[in-house]
């Protein structure tokens, strides 16, 4: 503990002088001083450090800090993981794990296609896909998701997708709608065909993301896959595209199949 005197030198409503014995001036705020202290007065001043209250400060500041750390430094977005669903000659689909945004906040979940943003994912929280058409035949692209969080930017890893030749059938996914019963094809003719063309197989009974072609053969507004396959405007045709298809060894124009 420190004690010393002072002599009080000027006062005024806010701060007084002081001086010590060896003429040194403290400026001291009046509050601090004794009442009825005037200039001349001398005035003991005691400084000891409160070694009790600054550990237990010290505690409080620690426990703060680990509290920080716990909620927001421990539990950190990750990168998002991006996959290929489905490729086929001028189009694939990309398809992503659920985002993992620790205690951040989204921001945007951007795709980019060889290093040139494309755009933001619509509602990234609830779709999981999106559906790229109208790419060149049998050529490679590079593509990459960037989530943007209140906790930083995170990237997927770059993945490569290739589309297919003419000839490459792998792609195709079709979707089964309404077969009558006095058809030449049933379903099985139609999963034996898929199979020997190499494309996907069984064949889907619900239009989805990666659905290529509805194969019916009437039209059925009445069938919500039949509307949605023409709200997504996916072609709606007959088996014997597939036929034609398998006959050819390639992709065969679907204009002469529309049901």
């Amino acid at each position: 503990m420190v004690e010393v005197s002072l002599t009080v030198g000027k006062l005024d409503a806010s701060l007084a002088l002081l001086l010590t014995k060896d003429h040194h001036l403290i400026e001291f705020p009046t509050i601090l001083l004794p009442n009825g202290v005037k200039a001349g007065s001398i005035v003991k001043i005691k400084c000891d450090q409160d070694l009790t209250t600054e550990a237990e400060e010290s505690r409080h500041f620690q426990r703060i800090q680990d509290e920080i750390l716990n909620t927001f430094g421990k539990n950190l977005p990750q990168p998002p993981v991006l996959k290929v669903r489905n490729t086929t000659q001028t189009s694939c689909v990309l398809e992503w794990e659920t985002l993992e945004l620790g205690t951040a906040s989204l921001k945007n979940l951007i795709l980019f296609k060889d290093g040139k943003k494309l755009g933001a994912i619509p509602s990234p929280l609830a779709n999981k896909t999106t559906k790229l058409s109208g790419l060149p035949i049998d050529k490679t692209f590079q593509f990459q998701l960037r989530l943007d969080t209140t906790a930083g930017v995170y990237s997927s890893d770059i993945i490569e997708v290739t589309t297919h030749k003419m000839t490459d059938l792998s792609g195709i996914t079709v979707c089964l709608g309404d077969i009558s019963s006095n058809d030449q094809f049933n379903r099985e003719d139609i999963e034996d065909t898929l199979k020997n063309m190499g494309a996907n197989f069984p064949a889907q009974d619900r239009v989805k993301v990666d659905t290529t072609h509805f194969i019916c053969t009437r039209e059925n507004k009445q069938n919500p896959e039949f509307v949605k396959a023409n709200d997504m405007n996916i072609p709606i045709i007959r088996p014997e595209w597939l036929k034609a298809c398998e006959r050819e060894r390639r992709i065969v124009g679907v204009r002469d199949f529309y049901v």
